[in-house]
């Protein structure tokens, strides 16, 4: 459900608007409609720049009955979810985007500054016990993207290496975690081209 948070970041007539919800994540079936809709142009200036986008909108399985010995012998179909498969929270949060927009009440101020964990006073909720109340910071400084963890329980990594305490910068395609949770880190127009099914 859109929130009206929303409405107050972004403006009632916006597109996003009706996708973002209170925990800064939007949602997946409305912006992927979104983006059929849209052309890149469009997508990426409502956007404005990047996103966290979870790593389960990306993984799927082979649907075929009697799959050949050699993997390489014919074309499989490839489904995005298992079919019938309940959404628990975990695969909500596995499945959720997150853009990068400041919301009224989030612990930084700054606008080049957002940060995730488990309290409701960050820019970005997962509410999972592996996520540390203030997990981790994204912050953008010189046109880069800069990744902290802040001291969380469970850790942060970058492309499978755990950070210490020192910000990394971040690139397109990169594969964040956070505790049991992973993202890729995706410019609009990457993910434009991806909800298309590119």
């Amino acid at each position: 459900m859109a929130s009206r948070l929303a409405e107050l970041l972004l403006g009632k007539d916006d597109p996003l608007a009706g996708v973002i919800q209170e925990t800064g994540r939007v949602d997946y079936e409305a912006l992927r409609q979104w983006a059929q809709e849209s052309d890149v142009g469009r997508f990426v200036a409502r956007l404005k720049g990047p996103v966290l986008a979870g790593a389960g909108l990306f993984r799927g399985e082979f649907a075929q009955a009697n799959p050949p010995e050699d993997p390489l012998a014919g074309t499989r179909i490839f489904m995005p979810e298992a079919p019938g498969g309940a959404m628990t929270p975990m695969k909500l949060l596995e499945r959720s985007i997150f853009p990068l927009l400041k919301r009224p009440g989030a612990t930084q101020p700054d606008p080049a500054s957002f940060t995730l964990g488990r309290h409701e006073t960050n820019d970005w909720v997962l509410a999972d016990p592996s996520i540390s109340g203030v997990h981790a910071r994204l912050r953008l400084s010189g046109g880069v993207w800069l990744l902290r963890d802040l001291q969380s329980t469970n850790g942060t990594s970058v492309n499978g290496r755990r950070l210490g305490g020192d910000p990394v910068e971040l690139k397109e395609g990169d594969a964040l975690k956070f505790g049991r949770f992973q993202f890729l880190f995706l410019g609009p127009s990457t993910l434009h081209a991806k909800l298309r099914g590119g």
